[in-house]
């Protein structure tokens, strides 16, 4: 498919006082929150349009499979057609009324009256070049010419009742493709009508199908809100663009308020815990159907939902429920389901109920909501009793429903302008109504006495129930309506909430926030914060004296979360970075380019308020410690310097796959202050000219084109370049992903194993750390995955730092495609720097730097080389990374440390973490939870048999180092292979090894990763 550039030519972290159109926005990938009725590709290909059943638009980025823009167009809006202008920078949706124009660079809507009609149907087409008419009648497909009454072809799914939806052909490709209202999409031979393949991926119906300009891809969707694009010539899955993002239904805070409790669409109960250090999402799923209101009562909680019922639970999240008021009897009913793959299970209602009231007392609770023959349920809460009040007469949905005391209370139908009172006296049920002179939206109790009706088209009233007379307040009407706290808040069409204090008769302020309709609205117990959910995936948390939003809450099913700031600033956990990115313009980013300044916990915590002070300077420290390990300092996170750019001239050249061995690069870089430096360039973030890149700074330039050919590996290649100008400032990295096919061929392993058992002075000798390279090397010999193994094995009097030149050489005769190994096992060391060093055989252990082998050297060894699967394995004491400024010398603990059968491969100086005053982990450790390494290093997965300060064990109970002993283990017994399917991938041996040698110590070691390469997980055998 075509690509385009994402060009990083003007844009630095201070580019926000530059004007519009260069400000960074967070885009957050939530999707449609109803089923997509129609596609369009711009004329390039980069971006994908689709629109939702209820007007709602999401333009998408192909190229990098993330939404960038949504919009939606109020109900009224009748949509006829939507295409993009030919340059691609706009959308433009024609109405029955009106031409909408959306230009998605700025989130800009504007409306203009045009005699442009020529927009495409899903239900026909005209091949201009032949002359043939395709069109839809009756369900199936028709072409013929236009001057012919006789068609070529007709195209139905005869041994089915379904009918063709909308249909898209490439003359081209000869391929017409056909969606119906089941979940096959049929492929046939646009020429003769032959039928070629019936392609399934969807869940359900697909209601459309576009092809991309040119034919090499077509995309098709429907009810299960996912985009499948399709390679034409493969007809195979290319790639699927959908969100873990749903429709939330309520929110609300528990008594104590330190948790929130949220509902979504999917029947996932989602607990926000802000107790403890770092915020924890705890998640249950009891039935399929949407959970629609949660209250708490006392310290219970209500949970109403879309499955027939209203449950009283102790912990909304639990099984357990102490009492269940049915909303009607006929729950024998089957419901019609749908499976949303991969994200959950949607099952549409045959009783939901969608209102849900307590009484003053807390005694009763109302309810009600969608069902064939709506009733409204008044339940006691103690007795469990339930009456059901039917109108025998309209089976209307009632719209609004209020107790105005514990035994009365008030409904409404939709589209009425009656109110129905209701009292129960012991047994029998008394109603009344009151006919007023509009319809009526929606209502709220202000006391006893009086009600605020929300009408249609006539404004706000107060309505006394006493007198009957109604009083105006305000002429804008309102889609819904919320009450708390002495509030009236209207909602707009749009998501805003105006709040008006029914005190002071006035307008208190407007929030703005939610892109679609809000669903639940709940104030925490200080009377200040409130929460909301909406429909738009979200849920935000909102001051009301300060007048603002404080953060955005988006909890996942499967425990990650992400928490922003009305200032983009956020906190996430690490498996939710897929779900956000940022963009300027219409440009993506993927997070990791700006995540050194708007990933800032500190910032997210504190303006929440759930945390005391000494937690938000502890998440401030591991911030200010992670920056300075990249290399920078605050001020430079706050944009005061200039970038350079890099720009790739033939990106619209580049296929997305290919079956070349290299790729050639046109790249033009420039600085307009700077001299140009240095050019870097990443395949699956591994640098492929070595950490210090491709070196310019003798050329003394601000501008430079320059070709390049870059080898590539099988399967996906992800491409990133950047450039350094003279005062070490980096340009954002230009990305593109190319896939190479695979050439079948079994990559070789390449082993540079080192064990040091017997050094000059004895003292220090161990027993297993020589055998430890040995038997590795042994094993590995025998993995059928590979062609060839290869090994070179130093130990004992050959570890010195002299030979280590060899094992470069022996190293780089490694192919792009191979995969590489060095092993060390011994003595590790802490000078009085609290440096490390490998310690060799002549190494003086008291002055470790002069003979030792520091940690750098160790790793120069995988810099640089043409392999990009390459490891680091450290089976020596302190190989985890350390943090000097949190450790201090540990007199109590000796040289030469015994444990029975084990001993600890313990020399030079002892370390432990100082005492923590903060009360909570080390700041390095909050740092990795906290914090993705954006370090790339050499690209390769270091993984050390210890945390920095902590001894490694080796025994006669392992005839190994403990380390080596689990990892020769998961390797030859297959206990590595965690998901069982007879192959060993780098990171299951890496959980296996670290949860066994754990285990095994009884917690005295822990393998860590001083680093890991995320983009890269591949095979060991």
């Amino acid at each position: 498919m075509t690509k385009q550039l994402l060009t990083y030519l003007f844009i630095c972290w201070n580019c926000l006082s530059f004007g519009q159109a260069n400000v960074i926005d967070l885009a957050i990938q939530k999707a449609h929150s109803s089923e997509i009725v129609q596609l369009e590709f711009s004329k390039s290909g980069q971006y994908l349009a689709s629109m939702a059943q209820n007007n709602e638009f999401v333009i998408w980025d192909v190229y990098h499979e993330k939404s960038i823009a949504t919009f939606t167009l109020s109900s009224i809006e009748s949509v006829l057609g939507m295409k993009f202008n030919p340059n691609g920078e706009q959308l433009l949706v024609l109405t029955k009324r009106t031409t909408i124009i959306y230009d998605y660079a700025q989130e800009k809507l504007t409306q203009t009256v045009t005699n442009d009609t020529n927009y495409r149907l899903k239900t026909y087409g005209f091949d201009e070049k032949s002359n043939y008419e395709i069109y839809l009648k009756k369900g199936s497909i028709i072409k013929k010419r236009k001057d012919k009454r006789i068609h070529k072809y007709k195209l139905g799914v005869s041994y089915s009742n379904e009918s063709f939806k909308a249909f898209d052909y490439s003359v081209a490709k000869s391929l017409l493709v056909g969606v119906t209202e089941n979940d096959i999409v049929y492929v046939y031979n646009y020429q003769t009508g032959a039928k070629k393949k019936e392609l399934k991926g969807h869940n359900s119906a697909v209601n459309d199908v576009r092809f991309l300009a040119g034919g090499n891809y077509f995309a098709t969707a429907g009810k299960d809100r996912s985009i499948i694009i399709w390679d034409a010539t493969t007809l195979q899955i290319h790639k699927r663009l959908a969100s873990r993002i749903f429709r939330k239904k309520t929110a609300v805070f528990s008594p104590d308020g330190q948790h929130i409790y949220v509902g979504d669409e999917l029947g996932y109960i989602y607990d926000i815990n802000f107790q403890s250090a770092f915020p924890e999402i705890n998640i249950a799923q009891h039935n399929l159907h949407a959970v629609n209101k949660i209250r708490s009562y006392q310290t219970r909680y209500l949970v109403a939902g879309a499955n027939n019922q209203v449950a009283l639970k102790n912990d909304p999240l639990t099984e357990e429920i102490i009492e269940k008021y049915a909303y009607r009897d006929h729950s024998f009913l089957e419901a019609k389901g749908m499976l949303l793959e991969q994200f959950g299970t949607y099952q549409e209602s045959f009783g939901a109920v969608e209102l849900l009231e307590r009484s003053p007392n807390g005694r009763n609770i109302l309810y009600t909501g969608e069902s064939d023959y709506p009733s409204i349920n008044w339940a006691n809460i103690s007795s469990g009793k339930v009456k059901r009040m039917y109108n025998a007469y309209d089976p209307t949905k009632w719209k609004d429903l209020h107790f105005i005391t514990d035994s009365t209370f008030i409904g409404i139908y939709d589209s009425s302008n009656v109110l129905y009172h209701w009292m129960i006296q012991g047994k029998d049920i008394l109603k009344k109504t009151d006919t007023l002179p509009f319809l009526l939206e929606d209502f709220e109790v202000i006391d006893a006495q009086h009600i605020w009706l929300n009408t249609k088209h006539y404004g706000q009233y107060i309505y006394n129930l006493e007198t009957r007379l109604y009083d105006k307040k305000l002429d804008q009407s309102a889609v819904s309506l919320f009450s708390a706290n002495n509030f009236i808040v209207l909602q707009s069409a749009s998501g805003s909430l105006e709040f008006y204090d029914l005190e002071k008769a006035a307008m208190y302020n407007r929030f703005i926030g939610h892109k679609e309709y809000v669903t639940d609205l709940n104030f925490h117990p200080d009377g200040d914060k409130f929460v909301t959910s909406s429909d738009d995936g979200t849920v935000r948390l909102w001051s009301l004296k300060e007048k603002r939003q404080l953060a955005i809450l988006i909890p996942f099913k499967n425990q990650e979360f992400i928490f922003i700031t009305a200032d983009s600033y956020y906190l996430t956990s690490k498996g939710a970075m897929d779900e956000i990115g940022f963009k300027v313009g219409s440009q993506f980013f993927y997070p990791e380019q700006f995540d050194l300044k708007y990933n800032r916990p500190d910032f997210v915590l504190a303006q929440m308020g759930f945390s005391n002070d000494n937690l938000i300077a502890a998440y401030r420290k591991a911030y200010l410690k992670r920056i300075k390990k990249m290399g920078f300092t605050e001020n430079d996170i706050r944009g005061d310097f200039h970038l350079p750019s890099v720009d790739l001239v033939n990106i619209n050249k580049i296929a997305d796959e290919t079956n070349e061995d290299s790729l050639h690069l046109q790249l033009e870089i420039r600085d307009d202050l700077s001299f140009l430096d240095r050019i870097n360039v990443w395949i699956n973030d591994v640098a492929i000219y070595g950490v210090d890149g491709i070196s310019i700074r003798d050329l003394k330039k601000n501008f430079l084109t320059l070709d390049m050919a870059i080898e590539l590996a099988d399967g996906n290649n992800k491409i990133q370049i950047s450039v350094l100008n003279q005062t070490g400032a980096e340009s954002y990295k230009t990305t593109l992903n190319v896939n190479k096919i695979a050439s079948g061929e079994k990559p070789n392993l390449f082993i540079a194993s080192i064990g040091i058992s017997k050094h000059q002075d004895s003292r220090y000798d161990l027993t297993y750390a020589d055998k430890d390279a040995k038997d590795l090397v042994a094993i590995l010999k025998n993995d059928t995955y590979f062609n060839e193994v290869n090994a070179m094995t130093l130990t004992n009097e050959e570890v010195k730092i002299e030979n280590l030149a060899q094992l470069k050489t022996f190293l780089n005769q490694a192919k792009i495609n191979d995969v590489v190994l060095v092993f060390i096992a011994g003595h590790g060391v802490l000078n009085a720097e609290f440096d490390y060093f490998f310690a060799t055989h002549d190494m003086d252990f008291d002055a470790p730097e002069e003979r030792g082998v520091p940690y750098e050297a160790i790793e120069e060894l995988l810099d640089g080389i043409k392999a990009l699967k390459k490891m680091l394995f450290m089976d020596t004491c302190h190989s985890g990374e350390l943090d000097k400024d949190e450790i201090e010398e540990d007199s109590n603990n000796d040289d030469d440390e015994e444990q029975g059968d084990i001993i600890f491969r313990n020399a030079g100086r002892s370390v432990k973490l100082k005492d923590n005053p903060l009360g909570v982990q080390s700041t390095n450790d909050l740092m990795k939870s906290l914090f993705t390494d954006l370090r790339k290093g050499t690209g390769a997965t270091v993984i050390s048999s210890s945390g920095g300060t902590e001894l490694s064990i080796e025994g006669n109970n392992f005839n190994n180092g403990l380390f080596t002993y689990c990892l020769l283990n998961g390797l030859t017994t297959g206990a590595a292979d965690l998901n069982e399917d007879d192959e060993i991938y780098i990171s299951e041996l890496q959980t296996y090894v670290k949860t066994e040698v754990n285990r095994l110590s009884n917690g005295l070691q822990t393998p860590t990763s001083r680093i890991q390469n995320k983009e890269l997980d591949y095979r060991i055998w």
